[in-house]
């Protein structure tokens, strides 16, 4: 299984075409967004620098005609809720531009990976196969039956797939 699964990686791996489309599929959620998007960031910020102003405005007002600190939370309860929402709209936007940076540089990396590959990743020893198993997070799941061995052999994988609560095993 472990020959199989690392088969499958290398072909992944060497396969530029197949690591293009992953990052492209990565970096996809971005494609012609990142400008507005950064054209968003911009807006919300200027919204939120006007809401402030706004808020400072009432504030001011209100001490003006000598309010109760209890009647200027009142007046600026609105304005402070709708900041609070601008604010969490303008992390969210940062957020997501910041994911679109590292889905960029994974998208490098696996181009350089892809290059690596072809040359290195088939004559890796098992321990460095683990490592790089682990550093993509390569995870196994059988989909389906586990083939049964003719002529009376038993299976291993078969007999560990039907243990009940068996921890997955790692591939070394």
């Amino acid at each position: 299984m472990e020959q199989r699964v690392w088969s499958e990686v290398v072909t992944l791996l060497g396969d530029s075409k197949k690591l293009e489309a992953l990052a492209a599929e990565w970096v996809g959620m971005s494609d012609g967004n990142q400008e507005a998007h950064a054209e968003r960031i911009v807006d919300l910020d200027r919204q939120i620098d006007s809401m402030k102003a706004s808020i400072a405005a009432v504030i001011v007002a209100a001490a003006k005609q000598q309010q109760s600190p209890d009647a200027i939370a009142a007046a600026t309860a609105t304005l402070s809720e709708e900041l609070r929402q601008l604010e969490e709209m303008r992390a969210e936007a940062h957020a997501w531009m910041v994911e679109v940076e590292e889905a960029e540089c994974r998208a490098g990396d696996l181009k350089a990976l892809s290059n690596l590959a072809r040359h290195q990743l088939a004559e890796m020893k098992a321990e460095e196969q683990t490592e790089v198993l682990d550093l993509l997070d390569v995870k196994v799941f059988i989909l389906g039956p586990v083939p049964v061995r003719t002529g009376g052999i038993a299976c291993t994988v078969q007999a560990w797939y039907k243990k009940p609560r068996q921890p997955s095993r790692r591939l070394t």
